[in-house]
């Protein structure tokens, strides 16, 4: 099974942010320009929290307050649950569907490297399938061109 550090060979280790201070706003027009569904949340080079799309619409509304003058800290999930580059991608599944989180930030040596989502872990459960299967349906061709070759 692929690893964290696989996922992020394959997609790359580009890291959105803002940081503590920010409106709630400014922060959802950067996930919306970017297309992504949370972004990490930094007070000075400290990862004070993330941001998720879910965190923004449900928060707001908590608040009670205009979404214009919402900051960022007020509504961001402050337990940030991180990964290592060496996790598998089984062990992000487990940690994803018990805490009901969608995205992972990649830490090493307590230094953000990356983001993981959900999405990225679907898709290199795929990448893995199908290269089992492209094993498997090589290991059936020369099984039957020995078997061939013995009769």
């Amino acid at each position: 099974m692929s690893s964290v550090g696989d996922i992020l060979a394959y997609k790359g280790t580009e890291v959105f942010s803002s940081r503590v201070g920010d409106t709630v706003v400014v922060a959802a027009k950067q996930m919306a320009e970017r297309k992504i569904g949370a972004v990490l949340i930094f007070d000075g080079d400290r990862v004070a929290g993330i941001l998720s799309e879910r965190d923004c619409t449900r928060g707001v509304l908590a608040v009670e307050k205009s979404a214009l003058s919402v900051k960022v800290e007020e509504v961001m999930t402050a337990d940030v649950h991180s990964v290592r580059m060496d996790t598998t991608v089984e062990q992000c599944m487990a940690l994803m569907s018990k805490e009901a989180i969608r995205h992972l930030p990649v830490l090493e040596q307590d230094q953000v490297v990356g983001m993981i989502s959900v999405s990225d872990i679907v898709s290199a459960v795929i990448r893995d399938q199908a290269a089992r299967i492209e094993s498997l349906e090589t290991e059936v061709m020369i099984t039957n061109s020995n078997l061939r070759a013995f009769l």
